[in-house]
């Protein structure tokens, strides 16, 4: 089960590819069940599936309540319900799932980086920010976590914070930082360097990145382009269950294309 977990981690990272990843882990996960169907971590990694690539929001549910049932003191199932239910809107159940998590593991950072996931969405920013600090602090190397606390304090109405956090982010592909200049320098009124930032987005991999490239325009406000690029996503399969309640679509959210996006991912609008 651990090498379904660790395919599902690999790709989430970026290390493998993100379709193929999961792919693979559903597989391992289908199979080690089939030998004993009372693996939490099991059901845990196909609830991953279903949320992340899958977008079977039944599906996922039901394997999350599965894997809760069978370890309800399990870091990974409590981890998995709580990512469904941030996909789903469900932000006061995420972070009720994600405390519990941290009950058990409290040192652990990839659980404070949901936790100011959820916050975030949610539109409680001085949660979200103590969570993103708090990833830094036990891990100050954490990959994306500068730019997730650039993004909450840009919401927050602190543009110059942000710009601070995003130029300490990693400049490895798909850490957010180049996307976060993106978004910080249109904020500040910089267009010419946000517009120089969404080309460098481009170049470093849109289309491997295509939801990061929707953000982008639609933080500007260009809608058309913010559509072409979520259909992309929803071809490649990109990271779209975090689309539900991302403010950074803000600006596009009443374009009739958007919701009609949300539906055909069977989210509510």
């Amino acid at each position: 089960m651990y090498l379904a977990l660790t395919r599902t981690q690999q790709a989430i990272d970026g290390f493998i590819d993100y379709a193929g990843g999961f792919e693979e882990a559903r597989r391992i996960a289908t199979n080690a069940l089939r030998i004993d169907p009372s693996l939490a971590l099991g059901h845990s990694a196909l609830a991953d599936y279903y949320t992340r690539l899958a977008w079977d929001w039944p599906a996922a549910d039901r394997e999350a309540k599965r894997a809760v049932e069978l370890d309800p003191g399990g870091v990974i199932p409590l981890d998995a319900s709580a990512v469904l239910a941030t996909s789903l809107g469900h932000w006061d159940e995420a972070v009720s799932l994600l405390n519990a998590a941290i009950e058990f593991d409290p040192l652990n950072a990839g659980l404070y980086w949901d936790l100011g996931n959820a916050r975030y969405r949610s539109g409680r920013y001085p949660e979200a920010e103590a969570a993103f600090r708090r990833v830094l602090q036990i891990a100050p190397t954490f990959v994306s976590a500068h730019f997730e606390l650039g993004r909450v304090l840009l919401e927050a109405g602190r543009p110059r914070d942000a710009l601070d956090e995003m130029e300490r982010e990693s400049p490895e592909p798909y850490s957010g930082r180049t996307l976060g200049l993106a978004m910080v320098y249109f904020a500040l009124g910089r267009r010419t360097d946000s517009d120089a930032a969404v080309k460098r987005l481009a170049a470093e991999g849109g289309d491997d990145w295509p939801f990061g490239m929707a953000e982008a325009y639609a933080y500007r406000g260009e809608a058309d382009k913010a559509i072409q690029w979520l259909d992309r996503a929803y071809t490649t399969k990109d990271e779209l269950q975090y689309i539900k309640g991302d403010p950074t679509f803000r600006k596009i959210e009443r374009d009739p294309r958007f919701n009609a996006f949300l539906r055909k991912m069977n989210l509510p609008e």
